[in-house]
């Protein structure tokens, strides 16, 4: 959508990171309003925190915390791949954002790699969610949520997404959170397709559960796939925490259950060898 540079408040003499967009249509302009109002109405250590926004002629901006890091994209790009242990803790530091969202009825529509940031604090490591720009919530009602029109990035779209047949709640974003936990573990995606319609296809179908047997998962994620992705939603996880809780016992079944609501990422190194 834009750029993001470094600033200088210039009375606090603070430093902040401005995300610019060029606001040539009235689409760029309301995904930005959608985006501020949507992250800055979300007190959470694991949502990246908003200042202020505003426009300055064809010059839309967005001011927000500083941070220093890496995104999970980035990090997978490097790496390959993340441990159990460390994508236990970072998905489920990834939760309790999107929780936090849930409870104020803001469904997010386009969690992935790239909208996960992993900022190094003096706690250890936070991933913090990014990219609110086509949140789902009573202030885009209208505006961004048109029936007929698929949001999001398509890989991470969950089954009912692409056939249309319910409407997007946060169920959307725990599917999105699934495939960003497999591919973590597996450096890949779920679906190899080479054309939209393919990978529609794939996600509509069966691709997920062939994926589940796959025997290079770790044991007990294949199960936590199934359930995560389960055709009907009433037999999935029904919130943040309990996928959070359930991805933690198939990754980790031998490590205490992290409390909810702890933000250090400290530890995840220690359980990078645990599964």
């Amino acid at each position: 959508m834009g750029e993001v540079w470094q600033a200088r408040h210039t009375t606090l003499d603070t430093r902040l990171a401005i995300k610019l967009v060029v606001a040539d249509g009235a689409d760029a302009t309301t995904r930005l309003l959608v985006e501020a109002k949507a992250a800055a109405s979300i007190v959470s250590p694991f949502v990246v925190r908003i200042f202020d926004h505003g426009q300055e002629g064809k010059l839309a901006f967005i001011a927000m915390e500083l941070m220093v890091g890496e995104t999970l994209a980035q990090r997978l790009k490097q790496q390959g791949r993340l441990s159990p242990g460390e994508t236990a803790t970072l998905l489920r530091h990834v939760a309790q954002g999107i929780a936090q969202a849930h409870s104020l009825g803001i469904v997010h529509r386009d969690l992935k790699p790239e909208n996960v940031f992993i900022a190094r604090t003096e706690a250890g490591e936070i991933a913090k969610v990014l990219d609110f720009g086509i949140a789902k919530s009573q202030m885009s009602q209208g505006v961004m949520t048109q029936t007929g029109i698929v949001v999001g990035t398509p890989a991470y779209l969950s089954r009912e997404q692409v056939l249309g047949t319910r409407d997007v709640d946060l169920h959307a974003d725990l599917w999105a959170l699934c495939i960003v936990a497999y591919e973590c573990l597996m450096g890949r995606l779920p679906y190899r397709a080479s054309t939209m319609a393919e990978l529609f296809a794939q996600i509509a179908g069966n691709a997920v559960e062939r994926a589940a047997t796959d025997p290079a998962l770790v044991p007990g994620f294949g199960p936590f796939l199934l359930r995560a992705t389960h055709p009907d939603t009433s037999l999935r996880f029904a919130n943040a925490q309990e996928f959070s809780d359930g991805l933690w016992r198939a990754l980790l079944p031998h490590a205490p259950l992290p409390s909810w609501g702890a933000a250090t990422g400290r530890s995840h190194r220690g359980l990078a060898g645990k599964s």
